[in-house]
């Protein structure tokens, strides 16, 4: 994309970004990227609202949360397709896991949150 388009595009979707923001429509931060090179990148709204901190470009978002239905339907899909067993223990899948606790605990207890591994991002100190 030539210098002069690029730079009316980040125009464009600065404009409609900061429309959403100001609307309360969006709080992150938008990247675009075309051909795997970034052709626009900016934060919107507030990454911490007690400390007032913006959303930059390259704020760092606590994601375990959101992707938790993306890695389940991937999961099932591959259940679906047979390469992967919910009954089956995750020492199949993941070797090098401590084998004491990897050949009890299955996918659907991962799936299901029944596997008794501690939340770690709710220990003190994280």
């Amino acid at each position: 994309m030539p210098a002069t388009q690029a730079q009316n595009v980040s125009k464009q979707l600065d404009a409609l970004a900061t429309q959403y923001a100001k609307a309360g429509q969006l709080n992150g931060t938008v990247l675009v990227a075309e051909h795997g090179k970034v052709v626009f990148a900016k934060g919107y709204g507030l990454a911490n609202r007690e400390w007032n901190q913006p959303n930059a470009a390259d704020t760092k978002f606590r994601l375990g949360s959101l992707t938790k239905q993306f890695t389940s339907m991937l999961v099932m899909q591959l259940v679906e397709k047979g390469q992967l067993r919910l009954d089956a223990p995750i020492s199949t899948y993941l070797p090098d896991y401590p084998k004491a606790a990897g050949d009890k605990i299955t996918l659907h207890h991962l799936l299901t949150h029944t596997s008794g591994i501690p939340n770690y991002t709710a220990q003190p100190g994280f």
